[in-house]
């Protein structure tokens, strides 16, 4: 269990070491294709996460709670689409559908909202909530509470950056403010909660990925794969 920031980063940096500059496939074969357009995005969302982390790290440390809320959110996020990925690539050792993985691989890689002739993209927020059945309900409650910093309303304005004198009715405004106010608290734990899902899902990943690996070897060597990729 990760439990100080100190150990969060500690694990993020040694993954930061694994990530690859180039993704290839392991040959031409059709029977790794699957899992080589899974591999390539699921490097990229790594990428993501740990830009996201570093960043809430960084503006945590020079106590810009906010900035350092809104990357805490994005990990989250990050976070929720790779446990995602997993699942779908849990479902078809499953099932052996790659026709319905491949559709789902797509809208994952090029999702988008409101062009026609882009897939649609996958809601964040069921990819969260399916995270957050396997969670108790963490995932959630902490994204719920760091989308408060993500608008200009009362956490993200007056919350975090200003005191009230009741004497004098003045209204004092700092950076250092939220140095006392709940943010940092919230921060600090999304950033620890984040570096131990992110291990969990980085170990379960490298199982799943050869096992659907094998799959798709197996049927392309029957026959069967090809119908499955091809879109109607």
């Amino acid at each position: 269990m990760v439990e100080s920031l100190d150990q969060a980063c500690a694990i993020i940096n040694v993954w930061k070491q694994e990530l690859r500059s180039t993704v290839e496939p392991l040959s031409k074969n059709l029977a790794f294709k699957p899992t080589f357009e899974a591999d390539y995005y699921h490097e990229a969302i790594v990428y993501r996460f740990i830009e996201l982390f570093e960043s809430a790290q960084i503006l945590y440390k020079k106590q810009l709670f906010v900035g350092a809320a809104l990357s805490a959110r994005g990990t989250i996020e990050t976070l929720a689409i790779l446990w995602f990925l997993n699942e779908k690539l849990r479902m078809v050792t499953k099932t052996e559908d790659f026709r319905s993985f491949s559709s789902q691989l797509e809208r994952l890689r090029f999702g988008f909202t409101g062009d026609p002739k882009l897939p649609e993209r996958i809601n964040i927020l069921n990819a969260i909530d399916a995270v957050d059945k396997a969670l108790d309900g963490n995932l959630r409650r902490f994204y719920n509470i760091l989308s408060e910093y993500a608008h200009p309303n009362f956490s993200g304005t007056l919350g975090a950056y200003a005191s009230v004198n009741k004497e004098t009715m003045e209204v004092s405004l700092s950076f250092a403010k939220a140095e006392t106010k709940p943010i940092k608290e919230n921060v600090e734990r999304a950033i620890i909660l984040s570096a131990g899902i992110f291990e969990n899902i980085k170990e379960a990943y490298d199982q799943v990925i050869n096992d659907v690996l094998r799959l798709s070897k197996r049927l392309h060597d029957q026959g069967k794969l090809r119908g499955m990729l091809d879109k109607d």
